[in-house]
C-alpha cells in the first residue's frame, strides 16, 4: 500500500548567537551514537529540558564554569558518513580567554559517563 505524500506546517524557534572566530578555533567536540540532531534538540515528551539543555548545562558543570560561559554551536551529522545516528557536537567554554581545544577535550573525555547520560534516556 503507497501512502501520498503530504506537508506538514511546523513552527520553529531559532536562536542565532553571535560567538567570536576563537570561540570556533578553540573548540572541542564529540561524536553522540545513536542520535539524531532531532532528537538532540526537541523537548523532552514530558516537557522537560532537551538534550541540548541537559548536555549544555552538564558541560558547564563539568568544566567548572557558568552556563554562559559555554557555547554549543555545531550540531550535525557527519559529512563523512552516511549513519544518521552519528552525531557530532561541537562547543567551546571561557572564562578569559577561550580554554584551549586540548582541554576541554580532556575534560570531557575524563567524565565519558556523566555526558553520556546526557542522552540515554
Amino acid at each position: 500500500m503507497l501512502i501520498d505524500r503530504h506537508s506538514v506546517d511546523a513552527t520553529v524557534n531559532v536562536t542565532v548567537k553571535v560567538i567570536p572566530e576563537e570561540a570556533v578555533d578553540r573548540s572541542g567536540s564529540v561524536r553522540m551514537v545513536g542520535l539524531t540532531a532531532e532528537e538532540f534538540i526537541q523537548s523532552d515528551a514530558s516537557g522537560g529540558p532537551s538534550k541540548h539543555e541537559l548536555f549544555h548545562s552538564r558541560l558547564a558543570q563539568i568544566l567548572n564554569v557558568s552556563m554562559e560561559n559555554v557555547d554549543v554551536f555545531t550540531v550535525l551529522h557527519s559529512p563523512h558518513n552516511s549513519n544518521t545516528s552519528l552525531l557530532d557536537v561541537r562547543f567551546s567554554a571561557h572564562a578569559s580567554p577561550y580554554w584551549r581545544p586540548e582541554k576541554v577535550n580532556a575534560a570531557v573525555s575524563l567524565s565519558k559517563t556523566v555526558v553520556s547520560r546526557t542522552y540515554i534516556t
